[in-house]
């Protein structure tokens, strides 16, 4: 396919939606993905689309009625009346006759209408075109929004699973122990700090060796429902010691404070899930009456898939999913956030970017 003409090309469009939604297969992702000059490109592409289908993300659809259709079907019973709709205009009268082998039906000639009589559509005809309109909108769009939620949220989920046998995979060649480079250092910040004197350390280098390692791709990082982020495909890992941009990890891990052994670590540990609420687009900290409870990856922080060390992933409405069902996202005890939090204790379970 020509990439100049990707534009105009239906084809090509509909399975860029499909990409989109996060429900295309890996061939037309690879198809789409190779009709794009760049990475930037694709995203801008994707960033149009997105503007098309905000209308269907503005507002919560309440769930309609269940007598809705019976209420309908009353009302259009009901309606008896009928609309009179708008005579056209009639032709001047002609002197010339019709030829005799073609013979105008009476009814043409107007011999059976009466003078007052004229086109009319029944209340109830448009009172059940309203309803057919109502019900595609009440029940088609809602349905479309929520499929196209679920999609994501069962790529996401998937993308997590690949994650968890990727430690596994890790563990099992590095005498169980859990992928580590380096920890937090006592002074540093996890996430871009408030002040701008601390140094900061990232988290996901430790991730980061399940890439290089090649226990996992690094796309498997990136979650379709988080339109800001970016898919990571076409490079060298070892050229790298960390994500080359925070957003191309679109999940928060398992804040590391020493190398762990799997069997040190209890089944229901969370070890990855949607990114923590504590901060932005950019991974940076937002203030205190922004932060939500949840993730909000998949639609207004209804909730967040979770990994644990069982390899276990599920979506689970709240984060107090820890071993003590302590909130995945915060440090016990902890109200206000600097980047610098660190877990006391190895069952409080801290994700961070």
């Amino acid at each position: 396919m020509a990439k100049r003409h990707r534009h105009s090309d239906p084809t090509l469009s509909a399975e860029l939606l499909g990409y989109h939604l996060g429900i295309a297969d890996d061939e037309t992702r690879t198809r789409v993905e190779a009709a794009f000059d760049d990475a930037e490109d694709l995203a801008r592409a994707r960033e149009r689309l997105r503007k098309i289908l905000a209308p269907l993300d503005l507002d919560e659809t309440p769930t309609p009625p269940a007598d809705l259709v019976a209420n309908v079907l009353k009302r259009v019973a009901g309606a008896g009346k009928i609309l009179p709709m708008p005579q056209p205009a009639e032709r001047p009268a002609t002197t010339a006759k019709p030829a005799a082998s073609h013979p105008v039906p009476a009814l043409a000639r107007g011999q059976d209408r009466s003078p007052t009589s004229r086109p009319f559509l029944a209340l109830r005809e448009l009172v059940g075109l309203a309803a057919a309109i109502l019900m595609f909108v009440g029940i088609l769009v809602p349905g479309y929004r929520t499929s196209r939620m679920a999609a994501q949220r069962a790529a996401c989920a998937n993308n997590l699973r690949m994650i968890g046998n990727a430690y596994a995979s890790y563990a099992e060649n590095n005498n169980r122990y859990l992928p580590f480079v380096t920890a937090v250092p006592p002074g540093a910040a996890w996430s871009s700090p408030m002040n701008a004197g601390v140094p900061r350390a990232r988290n996901s280098q430790n991730v980061w060796r399940l890439v290089r390692g090649r226990y996992v791709t690094p796309e498997k990082f990136n979650c379709e429902a988080r339109e800001g982020d970016i898919r990571l495909s076409t490079i060298a890992p070892q050229d790298f010691d960390d994500f080359p941009d925070p957003r191309n990890n679109s999940y928060s891990t398992h804040f590391i404070t020493r190398p762990w052994r799997q069997q040190e670590l209890l089944a229901e540990t969370p070890l990855a899930s949607d990114p923590t609420p504590l901060v932005d687009q950019q991974r940076r900290l937002i203030p205190l009456s922004r932060v939500s409870i949840n993730s909000d990856s998949h639609g207004k922080s209804r909730g967040q898939n979770v990994l644990r060390v069982n390899l276990s992933v599920r979506f689970f409405k709240n984060p107090h999913v820890g071993v003590e069902k302590d909130d995945i996202y915060r440090v016990f005890g902890v109200e206000r956030y600097t980047g610098m939090e660190r877990p006391s204790l190895k069952s409080d379970a801290f994700l961070i970017p």
